[in-house]
């Protein structure tokens, strides 16, 4: 699960710290069943698409949604939509070389960067995600559609992955949801901070 904006530490705390540790999944999701009390989400495309499929299949343990540009419909491709990040290496001798190797991709994974043996290491191996953003390609519109409580569905119009169509169809289609959307790619909550915070700070005042 990918935490607020960065300069919103305190909704950080707020996502992270409501979802307990075994609220990862639902009965149909890939990581399979979780137990979890009621929590809310924050999360974007794989994550976006486990949180609402934990609140398809547990009702009760899903308060809220904030969905960052995830979509209910990916289509399978060849090659995968990450595969690009195959080019990437996995360890670096120092943490500067490493963010040297990740280019445009900093800003999403230097986050995740770790001390490693011989230098530096990503969060994850790039196989590894891209691994598991294929898993959640197809279509996922009757777990969107059988959540019911409030969510928030940021959407960036320049995005490759969640078309504005699709966007508008899910807000549309499901009650409750509350459609934004900004002037960015994909990663919006990276390329407009404080207009996404700004949104969730409104989407968590009029339910929270």
């Amino acid at each position: 699960m990918r935490p607020c904006p960065p300069d919103l530490p305190q909704l950080n705390a707020y996502a992270l710290t409501s979802l307990p540790p075994t609220a990862d999944a639902s009965p149909t999701s890939p990581s399979g069943p979780s137990k979890a009390g009621p929590c809310s989400r924050c999360t974007d495309t794989s994550g976006a698409i486990n949180g609402y499929h934990l609140a398809a299949g547990q009702p009760g343990a899903v308060s809220a949604l904030i969905n960052i540009d995830g979509p209910a419909y990916l289509p399978p491709v060849d090659p995968a939509p990450l595969s690009f990040l195959l080019d990437l290496p996995y360890t670096a001798p120092t943490r500067e070389e490493l963010l040297a190797a990740c280019g445009p991709l900093t800003p999403l994974l230097e986050g995740g960067m770790r001390p490693h043996r011989d230098g530096w290491r990503l969060g994850c191996h790039p196989k590894d995600m891209v691994d598991s953003d294929t898993r959640v390609l197809g279509d996922h519109w009757r777990q969107w559609l059988g959540t019911g409580c409030p969510a928030l569905l940021l959407h960036g119009t320049a995005s490759n992955v969640l078309p504005t169509a699709q966007a508008h169809e899910m807000a549309s289609r499901r009650p409750g949801t509350t459609l934004v959307e900004l002037d960015a790619d994909h990663w919006v909550h990276l390329r407009r901070p404080e207009e996404s915070a700004a949104a969730i700070r409104r989407f968590l005042d009029t339910w929270s």
